[in-house]
C-alpha cells in the first residue's frame, strides 16, 4: 500500500497544477512521490521504518500527519524542480529545506521528539558467537540514546593567561 497517494498532495498542490507540470503522466508523479519517500527514509533510519512508512503489501501501523506534511513537502520539491508553473519556487524551496532540517534532527534527537516509533532490532554477528548473543553487541535501543547514535563531548577547552 502506498505511503502518500497523488490524492493526499491536495494539501500541498492542486491536481491541475501536477498535471500540468507532469503532463498529465501519473507515472513522473509517482517517481516523485517514490523519491519523495526514499529521501525522508533516509533521514530517519533511527526510526522504524516499515512501522511508519509500511510496505508494498501491508499499511502503516504508525500514522502521523506532521510527518506526511514534512515528506509531502520534500515530494512537491520533486515535482517543482520539474517545472514552476503559478507556484511560488521559494516558498517551496523554504519550505523543502525546513522539511529537510526538521528530519535530521528528528534523526539526532536534537530539539525535536516527535513520538514516532523506534527501531528495535538488535545486532547479531551469525556463527561467531553462541545462539542468543549479540558477541558484545547490544540492542540498537540499548543505551542512553534510543537511536543507537553514539554522543560525547567535553568540558569547554581552557585557555590560561601566564
Amino acid at each position: 500500500m502506498a505511503y502518500i497517494t497523488k490524492a493526499d498532495l491536495i494539501t500541498h498542490v492542486y491536481d491541475e497544477i501536477i498535471d500540468v507540470i507532469t503532463r498529465a503522466n501519473d507515472d513522473i508523479t509517482n517517481k516523485a512521490i517514490s523519491a519523495g519517500i526514499g529521501e525522508a527514509k533516509a533521514y530517519l533510519n533511527r526510526y522504524d521504518l516499515v512501522a511508519i512508512f509500511g510496505t508494498d503489501a501491508a499499511a502503516p501501523t504508525f500514522t502521523d500527519e506532521f510527518l506526511n506534511n514534512l515528506v509531502k513537502d520534500i515530494i512537491v520539491w520533486r515535482l517543482i524542480i520539474l517545472s514552476n508553473p503559478n507556484i511560488n519556487v521559494e516558498i517551496s524551496r523554504a519550505a523543502y529545506k525546513d522539511a529537510c532540517k526538521t528530519l535530521i534532527q528528528a534523526n539526532k534527537g536534537i530539539d525535536v521528539d516527535p513520538g514516532w516509533p523506534l527501531r528495535t532490532d538488535s545486532i547479531t554477528l551469525p556463527g561467531q558467537f553462541p545462539q542468543g548473543t549479540n558477541g558484545g553487541g547490544e540492542a540498537i535501543n540499548g543505551g542512553l540514546d534510543p537511536s543507537g547514535n553514539i554522543g560525547w563531548n567535553s568540558n569547554q577547552r581552557r585557555q590560561n593567561h601566564w
